[in-house]
């Protein structure tokens, strides 16, 4: 009974071929773009990472072009953004949220309006809005307060 099972299952594969496994695996697509300051000026040689906005996991890494301009090839279908970070690691500018979609190329350009996050304007900024961020936060608990009236 085992050799018959056997014999039509090999007839089978050769009269209809092998299945294949390739074509149920999703097809891959692309992400390109170029990575510049706010002057016009590119990040060259900078690190750039392909971030999935779903998982939060990178899924590709590469290096930006002399000219700023960076590629990653074989990139599932999903959503993603694209990290450009300095030679320490610090991320210095970011794309939009870029969807990737089977045979396709999606472009992700980068124009960062600081060219260093929490540089000289970004760290004033930042403690200006804690400060204003709790100041509210203590108005707020002392109009609720029982004893809070306008006279005192």
């Amino acid at each position: 009974m085992r050799s018959i099972a056997t014999l039509v299952l090999a007839l089978a594969l050769a009269t209809y071929g092998m299945p294949s496994i390739a074509g149920a695996a999703p097809q891959s697509g692309g992400v390109t773009g170029v990575a510049q300051a706010s002057s016009g000026a590119p990040f060259s040689n900078h690190a750039a990472r392909l971030r999935n906005v779903r998982t939060g996991d990178i899924a590709a890494t590469t290096t930006t072009t002399q000219a700023g301009s960076f590629e990653f090839l074989k990139v599932l279908p999903g959503s993603y953004v694209v990290e450009v970070t300095d030679a320490t690691g610090r991320v210095v500018a970011t794309s939009g949220i870029t969807s990737v979609s089977a045979g396709s190329i999606a472009i992700a350009p980068i124009t960062a309006v600081t060219p260093t996050v929490g540089g000289s304007i970004g760290t004033p900024l930042l403690i200006t809005l804690l400060a204003a961020g709790a100041a509210s936060a203590v108005g707020v608990w002392s109009a609720t307060k029982e004893e809070a009236s306008p006279s005192r």
